[in-house]
């Protein structure tokens, strides 16, 4: 972790994790609890993952970097589980040392309005379905979805 910005980008998918009880089931879901809280709080995220149009919606390959970094550094473990229709699915846990880290760094750095707003996404949306949740931002968001080419 280098300056402020970079903290920040660092800190939004652990206290998403924090406010999802430790667990984030999904990589499209964490991208698309990460985007509603930017879109929807840009001015006090202070930081932009740089979102484009995806075929389940929004998707952000800086985001992904900030994970796999975070996974590389310890703070986020990656666990490979299958849903119950048996897909399989990552997902993210917060580790000790991630927890840590949002005690420290997180009281300081990040904003009481983006932990609000953070918290409010995961209480709105991150106990929705999967596909519910990729219609909803399909829905509110369809700049940011790619049509499928059997799309019409």
């Amino acid at each position: 972790m280098t300056n402020n910005k970079t903290v920040v980008e660092q800190l939004v998918p652990l206290y998403v994790a924090e406010c999802m009880g430790g667990t984030i089931k999904g990589r499209t879901r964490l991208q698309k609890l990460v985007f509603l809280t930017q879109h929807a709080g840009r001015a006090e995220l202070r930081v932009d993952y740089e979102f484009h149009k995806g075929w389940y919606g929004p998707f952000s390959n800086k985001l992904g970097r900030v994970v796999d970094d975070l996974v590389a550094m310890g703070l986020l473990i990656e666990r490979v589980s299958s849903t119950s229709s048996g897909h399989r699915v990552i997902e993210y846990g917060l580790t000790k040392q991630g927890r840590s880290i949002l005690q420290t760094a997180g009281r300081s750095l990040l904003a009481n309005r983006t932990k609000v707003r953070i918290q409010e996404v995961c209480k709105n949306y991150g106990s929705m379905s999967f596909m519910a949740l990729l219609e909803k931002v399909h829905t509110d968001y369809p700049e940011y979805v790619l049509k499928s080419p059997w799309q019409f």
